[in-house]
């Protein structure tokens, strides 16, 4: 008998905090300084919590589907032609989002570290690393997750307290000084598409253990994963104030440069890009992984791992045709990237609304008609 996949609510917990961290200490810190200024403290918040209402649906959609398998039994909610353009349209979402993090890491390396390293040699090293972690599946991500995630914790929280002596504290009064509607309102636009991405458990719900609990874990996950990224933001911010941050493509590893302790340890980047590297692999392997599911479905396929090699093959060339500089992606991520994720963060909403309207239609009261007898 096949064995069946669990997550257990610990293990969706703590990958909520590294899936989160990974892509936003790396590459979300410049735009959202770009377009918040002083204010993105309160639209990161503010987008969280937005974003939370969003997973909170999404949860419960799925606890009212027979298996709680929205993959599988969404077409019992919605028609069977619309479902699968749904899959579809979620299916790409994620397969585009796995090769362009992997895209983002290759200029980021390119940039830092391996200036006179090929693109695609990087590329095929991480689509190789996706691959095996998907192929290996659901349960061994989540427990390689489990491994690194208080190494997460240790790099993150190291950051703010090894540079808080060099800081000018008295700049900390700009932050409520200068809280200001509209860059509010266009940062948390931006925000909320990031966190709502975790609408990929929609896919393997049905592989969650104590489901019920499940937009609790997510909630504390979530709640981690601002208490990491807040402190590490005000810091960027006040070491390089706004305008200078908002010019680096990777502030958060130029204040990581700023840190040095003693002749011993000159420069820490090498030992804390390790521990975000792992975060950032498992993130292109959740994705893939989730992209492959739903095609899995769609073409009736009952091994996953048939399809594993053919789409880390397609990853890898997506990635490559991701071209353009690290201004230019940037760019990309911030005036498009946010509409694609807010329109799959409604997908979960018109399943919900569907829901309701059914179950108000099912509870309306039958009025009996009577016949006399002539």
């Amino acid at each position: 008998m096949k064995k069946v996949e669990q997550v257990t609510q610990l293990q969706l917990m703590m990958f909520t905090t590294v899936y989160l961290f990974s892509t936003t200490i790396g590459f979300l810190i410049n735009p959202i300084i770009e377009i918040g200024s002083y204010s993105s403290w309160v639209s990161f918040i503010c987008g969280a919590i937005i974003a939370l209402v969003f997973l909170y649906i999404a949860s419960y959609v799925c606890e009212k589907i027979p298996n709680n398998s929205l993959l599988e039994n969404g077409d019992k909610i919605v028609s069977k032609w619309v479902h699968n353009f749904f899959l579809f349209y979620i299916g790409f979402y994620f397969f585009h989002y796995s090769a362009l993090v992997s895209r983002l890491f290759q200029d980021f390396l390119v940039q830092t570290y391996l200036p006179t390293t090929p693109d695609r040699v990087i590329a095929i090293c991480l689509s190789l690393l996706a691959v095996v972690a998907t192929w290996s599946g659901l349960e061994p991500i989540f427990r390689f997750v489990q491994l690194f995630f208080f190494f997460t914790i240790a790099a993150a929280v190291s950051i703010p307290i090894l540079i808080a002596t060099d800081l000018e504290y008295d700049i900390l009064i700009a932050f409520f000084n200068h809280i200001q509607m509209a860059p509010i309102a266009k940062t948390t636009m931006f925000t909320v598409p990031w966190f709502t991405d975790l609408i990929l458990i929609l896919l393997f719900y049905h592989w969650i253990r104590d489901s019920k609990k499940t937009i609790k874990s997510i909630s504390i996950g979530i709640g981690v994963n601002i208490i990491l990224v807040l402190p590490n933001l005000l810091v960027t911010i006040i070491l390089f104030r706004p305008y200078y941050a908002s010019d680096l493509t990777y502030p958060v590893l130029e204040v990581i440069r700023q840190i040095s302790i003693g002749n011993f340890i000159e420069n820490l980047d090498p030992i804390l890009v390790s521990i975000w590297f792992v975060g950032i692999v498992v993130k292109i392997s959740i994705t893939l992984y989730g992209a492959i599911l739903v095609l899995a479905k769609l073409l009736k396929v009952q091994n996953y791992r048939l399809l594993v090699p053919p789409m880390g093959l397609f990853m890898f060339g997506y990635s490559m045709q991701l071209d353009g500089s690290a201004t230019e992606i940037n760019y990309f991520i911030t005036e498009a990237w946010s509409g694609f994720g807010w329109s799959v963060a409604f997908i979960p909403l018109i399943y919900f609304i569907v829901l309701k309207i059914r179950g108000l239609v099912s509870n309306k009261p039958k009025h009996s008609t009577k016949y006399r007898k002539n």
